[in-house]
């Protein structure tokens, strides 16, 4: 799923062109993590990971990257 949606973006020229199965594990490979440390180092007593912020973050890092946004005039 994820692939056709970056496959399709490219296609309508709304996302630039990437090796879109590589792409697919880049973006897959964040939420692993968190599922890891949900199920796994959670129980390490190690700082909770909130899973909403998490992937808001991972989503806006995906759509906007680490722009800046011009300066309003």
């Amino acid at each position: 799923l994820i692939r056709r949606i970056v496959e399709r973006g490219i296609a309508h020229d709304e996302f630039r062109p990437v090796d879109s199965v590589t792409a697919t594990r880049v973006i897959i490979a964040p939420v692993l993590m968190l599922m890891m440390w949900r199920h796994s180092m959670h129980y390490c007593h190690l700082e909770t990971i909130e899973a909403d912020d998490f992937l808001d973050c991972l989503i806006d890092l995906l759509t906007r990257g680490l722009e800046v946004p011009p300066a309003h005039s």
